[in-house]
């Protein structure tokens, strides 16, 4: 993800279209968790920020 520039804002958003979709196709259910890693400090912040 880091070789494309993907911020963790479109990374989430691919995440959430991928799974509507499946959730949609195959009349299940899912959730996500999102976490912090200390290999990505840097997208710590923009993580906090997204679940507020």
């Amino acid at each position: 993800l880091t070789h494309n520039k993907l911020t963790p804002e479109q990374v989430i958003e691919a995440i959430n279209r991928g799974l509507q979709r499946g959730m949609k196709e195959f009349s299940v259910d899912v959730r996500t968790i999102l976490c912090c890693i200390r290999q990505c400090p840097e997208w710590d912040y923009h993580i906090i920020i997204i679940l507020r």
